[in-house]
């Protein structure tokens, strides 16, 4: 069974690691926006749904 202070900090581990990945989805925005804008890449390649669109973390 996991202490209190356990199941804490893996929250915390967990919240930083979503901020990290929108941070990151954030900072890459502009380049996809100008990838699709060149039609290098279309909005269906990201139709892709595995894990019913959330992160999974265990």
């Amino acid at each position: 069974m996991q202490s209190q202070a356990q199941i804490l900090l893996r929250k915390a581990c967990v919240c930083d690691t979503v901020k990290n990945l929108v941070s990151s989805l954030e900072e890459e925005k502009p380049r996809v926006e100008r990838l699709i804008f060149q039609r290098s890449i279309r909005h269906e390649d990201f139709d892709f749904l595995k894990y019913n669109g959330c992160e999974i973390i265990s």
